[in-house]
């Protein structure tokens, strides 16, 4: 027979008030005679246990057996044991001679009561109604309330918690107190106050110690913040402490997370039972209403208010309505277990075997409203009528109370509010990883972004292609209206000045135009902001309006100007093809515009740089047929300039590498590319003819010729081209017969 346990049993059972002394007394005598009864079992003279009952003593017996390992460890540490060890000892000494069928006798006692007399030294501490001095309430709930008391034993402040005296008398309400303390205790998690010392005063009421938080409520500090915001401040502020409390909610949707892996539901979450610490604690409090998953419901009968509590303030302005109507109100205990305005719809409906995991999810979910919204998730005059549009679900979203809190916590929210349990998130861990993706700037699941919203988190991630951008944006806009006003100075032309405003303007537009496009994208907002500076340089070289000589210097600063950018652009880029590309293009057009002004060295050196830019591009992109070509005209450029300085080896070498690259692109099937292919030809042979080798450039002109043939009618006017070789073939012929 396993006296311990069965002992554990009748101590329990006097403790929460179930037995008097007499009862246990004769309980445990009787229990004696009996092959192995189960505690819930054991015939109780001048007393009954009902079934409700019996099911609550298994949970507490089974509570303390998961904490200590078995029941002999568990009488140990029962305060309680030492407070009845009196009464047990005058049960031993009137069993002592008491003799089992096997002839021996035996104590069931011998740990938990008889320890006077082993060896055993006396137990170290005050009986713990003596070892805590209370000096202050400090707060009231449904079934206790809670003092700042003093622990004698380490000289420290603690929070006392014990039944209020219109409560002291129901022994389901006193069986209620210690199976919240006996949950809170087994459940260690920084999240969960812990639980110091259990113990019975003198007039049999039961108490524990705990933790005293110093701090605020949850409650308390999302007043504080909604309170803020109604007197306009700093947006980023406000953003920041919002991050803040979600860090908080995020520690308790863990610690619930916890209890729920030692299978205990928590069944009554809301702001007021969420203290926040002065140094980042964040602690889940009141597991007055906590049960085991699985478990029946425990009896729980607090009967009639007290005038007190029926007469509670109204919290924060409540307008006269009754205390359940902001969400404050003592927890409701009945057929709808919980606080009405934070319970889960199956809470309300009293439906108690479907409460499981969703219901807390529901109850954190509606915690969240309350952060979002500075109000509970339902308000009504009246609590039947509150109980039923939580039923309904009947609620206003967050945003139609507050319009700034983010639509992706809204979606949340809602989302851990749904009206059936199994489109809720599964789990509080779900619930604290959705939350935690937006603190991460990463997109949620229970939220679809918007375009917009999409945009924004795009260009936070990209931080140094949007700043290149806007750097773009404002470099055209600066050189635009600073070539306006110089022009304007040379020119001295009221009409002129006009003209060449109104096109540096629309340069400006476009630009803007393009550069804003490029948001979308970083490597589209990098080309994008290359092709904008590209048509300004369009202009500045192409625009007649800049060919005067006395806008020269103007022209070439500008065009330096935008050189520089296009290499800082390039730097940005990480070698992107088409920013290559387009300063190439820039640098050959630097390389004219010198060319064109007499300076015959800075146009080659100009030619060079692009010649190189344009090989690598070629070399890097071979299937780009667009870089085969332009490096093709450059050579073509570069042979044209060294033709005109004299350096006719120089200029017949270069013609070859053009020619090469149209023969390429013809082989290839590139018909289109035959003319440039008929002119590379002409020009070889005339600076041939110039170079004094007519024999070579009759050969050129003649394969100028055979190319010419392949174009088809329609294709190309060749006619001009025709005549020019013609005449090229009768220069080469006559200089033959001189030879």
């Amino acid at each position: 027979m396993n006296y311990d346990r069965e002992l554990l049993f009748g101590i329990l059972a006097r403790q929460v008030g179930f037995l008097s002394r007499e009862n246990l007394l004769a309980a445990i005598s009787a229990s004696l005679g009996q092959a192995s009864p189960a505690p819930s079992d054991v015939p109780l003279p001048n007393a009954s246990l009902d079934a409700a009952q019996r099911e609550l003593l298994d949970q507490l017996v089974r509570r303390q057996l998961n904490v200590h390992g078995d029941a002999r460890q568990a009488l140990d540490h029962l305060e309680a044991a030492a407070a009845l060890r009196a009464e047990l000892q005058e049960l031993v000494a009137r069993l002592s001679g008491f003799t089992m069928a096997g002839g021996e006798r035996t104590l069931p006692i011998d740990r938990a009561v008889a320890r006077e007399e082993t060896d055993s030294p006396p137990p170290v501490g005050e009986p713990p109604e003596l070892r805590f001095r209370v000096l202050r309430p400090h707060a009231r709930g449904g079934l206790g309330e809670v003092f700042v008391a003093h622990d004698t034993e380490l000289n420290r402040e603690v929070a006392l918690k014990r039944i209020r005296d219109e409560r002291l008398d129901t022994p389901q309400n006193r069986a209620r107190f210690v199976l919240e303390a006996e949950v809170t205790g087994g459940l260690e998690h920084p999240g969960i106050v812990p639980v110091y010392s259990l113990g019975t005063s003198d007039d049999g009421r039961p108490f524990y110690a705990m933790r005293f938080i110093k701090g605020e409520s949850l409650k308390e500090a999302i007043g504080r913040y909604h309170q803020a915001n109604a007197s306009g401040r700093d947006e980023s502020q406000r953003l920041l402490d919002l991050r803040k409390l979600l860090r908080r909610f995020i520690d308790v949707c863990n610690a619930i997370e916890y209890a729920h892996s030692r299978g205990v539901l928590h069944r009554d979450l809301k702001p007021d039972n969420i203290m926040l610490g002065d140094f980042g604690e964040t602690l889940v409090v009141d597991w007055g209403l906590a049960k085991p998953l699985g478990a029946a419901e425990p009896p729980v009968a607090l009967g009639p208010a007290a005038p007190e509590e029926a007469a509670l303030p109204n919290d924060g302005g409540n307008g006269g309505k009754p205390p359940w109507a902001s969400g404050t109100a003592p927890t409701q205990m009945g057929s709808a277990i919980g606080t009405p305005a934070y319970m889960s719809p199956e809470q309300a409906a009293g439906d108690l075997d479907r409460v499981g995991v969703a219901a807390d999810v529901y109850s954190l979910g509606a915690t969240l409203y309350c952060l979002l919204a500075g109000r509970p998730p339902f308000v009504d005059e009246f609590l039947a009528q509150l109980l039923e549009r939580v039923r309904r679900g009947d609620l206003l979203p967050p945003r139609a109370v507050r319009p700034e809190a983010p639509a992706a916590l809204e979606a949340i929210c809602l989302k851990a509010m749904s009206l059936e349990p199994a489109d809720r998130y599964a789990s509080p861990k779900m619930l604290a990883e959705e939350l935690e993706r937006w603190l991460a700037d990463e997109p949620v699941a229970a939220h679809r972004a918007q375009w917009h919203e999409r945009l924004a988190r795009w260009a936070r991630r990209h931080r140094r292609g949007v700043q290149a951008a806007v750097v773009a944006l404002a470099l055209v806009s600066v050189v635009s209206i600073g070539a306006a006003v110089l022009v304007h100075a040379a020119k001295q032309q009221a009409e002129h000045e006009r003209d060449v405003t109104r096109l540096a303007l629309e340069a400006e537009t476009v630009a803007k135009r393009e550069a804003h496009a490029a948001l979308a994208a970083e490597r589209e907002a990098r080309l994008e902001a290359s092709r904008a500076l590209d048509n300004y340089v369009s202009m500045v070289t192409e625009e007649e309006s800049f060919a005067g000589d006395q806008v020269q210097p103007l022209r070439k600063r500008l065009l330096a100007d935008a050189l520089n950018y296009y290499e800082n652009l390039l730097d940005d880029s990480d070698g992107e093809g088409q920013v290559r590309h387009d300063l190439a293009n820039a640098i050959l057009r630097v390389g004219r515009i010198h060319h064109a002004g007499g300076s015959r060295e800075e146009a080659i050196d100009a030619f060079g740089q692009a010649l190189a830019a344009f090989s690598e591009l070629a070399v890097k992109h071979p299937q780009v047929s667009q870089y085969q070509r332009d490096l093709a005209l450059c050579q073509r450029s570069l042979a044209e300039l060294k033709t005109q300085s004299g350096d006719l080896p120089g200029a017949v070498e270069h013609f070859r590498q053009a020619l090469a690259i149209w023969q390429r692109l013809v082989e290839s099937g590139s018909s289109s590319d035959r003319p440039d292919l008929a002119e590379a030809w002409y020009d070889l042979g005339r600076t041939q003819l110039g170079h004094q080798q007519a024999d070579a450039a009759s050969d050129s002109f003649r394969q100028s010729l055979a190319v010419l043939k392949q174009i088809s009618a329609g294709d190309a006017d060749t006619t001009a081209l025709e005549s020019k070789v013609a005449a090229g073939l009768k220069q080469a012929a006559r200089r033959e017969k001189v030879d």
